[in-house]
């Protein structure tokens, strides 16, 4: 094992291995928690992982990369929690991209800028599609959308990046909080679409 840039010493990394994962009750239905029963030697370890970088679970599946965000939570006694959070979905190819969820039902934004509705018929984790022409897609978009599901509503600002005889793309930014929302309800779709097609 190549640890040249790892924070980590070898006995360290070897320590992980042999730690005891013992899962615990979801906080919600998207996030899986864990308990790490450690002694005094892994909450050294621990304390130094969630000191010194984001920490990231990576599964593939099929033609797509899951990357779940890994949260270190510690108890009032000294416990450490591992909580998978919302994944960034990505296709797999010789150029990997976010995965963007097709829209059987059109979503409606509202563009708070003009004060005008469109339908938004496919969405990522980074941006979005809508039925927009060359003529009617503005630069840049300040907009409000409503979630499905979760009924969160999202807040952005989107600068164009493509555009043609019937549809525009475009790139958004969010808060953290947004950017979470988000991907929750994206993880929430492709696991309904994939389990789906799995059981046909």
């Amino acid at each position: 094992m190549d640890i040249s840039n790892s924070v980590l010493t070898e006995d360290e990394l070897a320590f992980i291995s042999e730690m005891d994962f013992e899962q615990s009750a979801p906080v919600n239905n998207n996030e899986l928690a864990m308990e790490l029963g450690v002694d005094e030697r892994g909450v050294q370890l621990l304390e130094k992982l969630d000191l010194a970088s984001q920490i990231k679970l990576t599964a593939n599946y099929q033609s797509h990369q899951l990357v779940f965000p890994v949260e270190l939570l510690q108890n009032d006694f000294g416990q450490f929690q591992m909580q998978l959070k919302s994944p960034e979905i990505f296709e797999l190819g010789d150029t990997p991209r976010n995965w963007r969820h097709k829209l059987e039902n059109p979503l409606t934004a509202t563009c708070l800028l003009a004060n005008t509705e469109f339908d938004l018929f496919e969405i990522s984790s980074t941006g979005f599609c809508v039925q927009l022409s060359p003529e009617d897609a503005p630069e840049e978009l300040e907009l409000a959308l409503t979630l499905p599901d979760c009924g969160s509503i999202l807040n952005a600002r989107a600068k164009i990046v493509r555009v043609d005889d019937r549809q525009a793309a475009y790139s958004m930014e969010l808060a953290k909080d947004l950017r979470e929302r988000l991907r929750r309800f994206l993880f929430n779709r492709h696991r309904s679409e994939f389990q789906s097609a799995a059981s046909r």
